[in-house]
């Protein structure tokens, strides 16, 4: 943290794939993280283009990307004690940059002070958490999960955890190659993006076929404020035995469980639960919320919607917490730079190449096509 009354300044992160190798400023950005990481956007957040800010007045760091004069920043890495001051101070430093900042996306945590903070409010999507000490896959609406489970099995696919020393990167590589290519779903960027950096602060989990073949493989960012994990980027071979995914992640629960953590979440399924009756909104919500509805009927070209929130609905989540955009109040002008600014980074070809052309990956070949079932 630099010294009470300094003027704290961006830096510009540069994030290798191994974090043992990272610069000295990114290191430090990354300690906040240890300490503080609560939304599970917060590691990808330090990637890429953005920067990082410091506060001079409490022990709290923000990982933003200036996207012109819009600045897209990350859910401050703070103590929830802090996490107002931390906010209210990095407002100010953008306003005097002659910026617009604007925090996506941000849990419910941060939401609950857009109010004192002068900030509107729109649901933007929900993520799906498992409590590990009483998720258990039974029930009907686990019944897929466990009978993929038993598949593999008897296909004897085997899970194990990967030290960091270990990873199989080209291997990694050429499954999330034969992944991307067999989905409908665009080359989005930012915190959307996936995320192959932190190999040293990340865990692994690999599936294998009889064969000893790399079948299908997750990794699993901690987020040390809630002795959780994020698992995320399960990806495997279009070739793989059924049910490698399942036995995988069923199989990286028990393992995280077994090592301490309280819960899991699989990360955002985006432009679901809106409508929901227990989101917050303030301000700008109708005019985000159209557009949204918009992009969500449209947009199935270029991200499987409906069939993301189907597959994370039917590993029986705990519960589902929302996900939020927040902007300071300015009607209409205000949300359209915010959305602009959104669309530019998520979509880095560009809106109408992603959907139109060389940004789109392929057609979707996912068996869950039918339309999303409405969230607990």
């Amino acid at each position: 943290m630099p010294p009470q009354g300094a003027t704290s300044a961006p830096t510009r992160l540069a994030i290798p794939t191994d974090s043992r190798t990272l610069p000295a400023s990114a290191r430090q950005l990354l300690s906040y993280q240890r300490r503080f990481g609560f939304n599970p956007h917060s590691l990808v957040s330090l990637s890429g283009e953005a920067l990082a800010w410091e506060s001079s007045r409490v022990d709290a760091a923000v990982a933003y990307l200036p996207v012109g004069k819009t600045w897209l920043a990350a859910e401050p890495l703070s103590d929830s004690a802090d996490l107002a001051q931390a906010t209210r101070e990095f407002m100010n430093f953008a306003r005097d940059s002659g910026a617009l900042p604007a925090f996506l996306p941000v849990t419910s945590r941060f939401a609950s002070l857009t109010g004192s903070l002068g900030l509107d409010c729109a649901p933007i999507g929900i993520s799906p958490y498992f409590d590990l000490d009483s998720w258990k896959p039974s029930g009907r609406r686990a019944h897929a999960l466990r009978s993929g489970v038993r598949q593999a099995t008897r296909a004897n696919v085997t899970v194990e955890e990967v030290s960091p020393d270990a990873w199989p990167v080209r291997e990694i590589e050429a499954v999330a190659q034969m992944w991307n290519e067999s989905r409908r779903a665009a080359l989005f960027g930012w915190v959307f993006a996936p995320d192959r950096n932190f190999m040293g602060y990340k865990k692994l989990f690999v599936a294998r076929d009889g064969e000893g073949k790399l079948a299908a493989f997750a990794t699993a960012s901690p987020l040390p404020a809630r002795n959780s994990f994020y698992l995320e980027d399960i990806q495997r071979d279009p070739g793989a035995p059924k049910g490698a995914t399942d036995l995988l992640f069923a199989t990286a629960m028990n393992v995280l469980r077994e090592q301490g953590a309280e819960s899991v979440t699989l990360g955002t399924v985006p432009l679901a639960g809106m409508d929901s009756p227990d989101a917050l909104r303030r301000g700008m919500y109708p005019i985000v919320s159209k557009g949204l509805k918009l992009l969500a009927r449209h947009g199935e070209s270029v991200y499987n919607f409906a069939g993301v929130q189907i597959f994370k609905s039917r590993l029986a989540p705990s519960w589902w917490e929302h996900e939020y955009a927040a902007a300071p109040s300015g009607g209409l002008m205000t949300g359209a730079r915010v959305a602009f600014a959104t669309l530019r980074a998520v979509m880095p070809a560009g809106i109408f190449p992603t959907v139109f052309g060389p940004g789109r990956i392929g057609p979707n070949r996912s068996t869950y096509r039918n339309g999303a079932r409405k969230h607990a």
